[in-house]
């Protein structure tokens, strides 16, 4: 008897315990949705050998699977002439930048050797993630990802 009293005391507790609805909890601190981006500084074009310059970022964070379903963002910053940061593809003055992004390495490519070196931004966004601003303006991209300036 005693034991089926511990028995029926036990699934009550549960049933009460099982019906406690509590508030929704407050909303969490924004995060990056797993965005990841790495600055490679001081870089210049070297030739590469059919007529134009390249630079080649190496990028281990640029995965198979960011390349099937993600996006990737290249931005550059001239040393000579600081300032914001320029969204890749773009053509400057006559000089035509183009981007090339294979697993672990972005190549910047241009038509004419710069004068300058250059500081690079790489961004990577997960198939999760969805761009709401701008992807052709740096600041923009880092304030809604929450990116560090690394």
């Amino acid at each position: 008897m005693k034991h089926i009293l511990h028995v029926i005391l036990l699934v009550c507790l549960v049933m009460y315990l099982n019906s406690c609805k509590g508030n929704t909890g407050p909303v969490g601190p924004a995060g990056n949705a797993n965005v990841q981006s790495m600055t490679i500084a001081q870089q210049t074009f070297t030739d590469d050998g059919l007529g134009g310059f390249q630079v080649a970022l190496q990028t281990p964070m640029l995965t198979q699977a960011v390349l099937s379903s993600g996006a990737v963002l290249v931005y550059m910053q001239a040393i000579a002439v600081p300032g914001s940061w320029v969204a890749l593809p773009t053509s400057v003055g006559g000089f035509n930048y183009n981007v090339v992004i294979s697993q672990g390495l972005v190549s910047v490519y241009v038509n004419q050797l710069p004068a300058s070196a250059f500081n690079f931004r790489v961004v990577i966004i997960p198939k999760a993630a969805a761009i709401k601003s701008n992807p052709a303006n740096y600041e923009d991209v880092a304030k809604e990802f929450n990116l560090a300036n690394n």
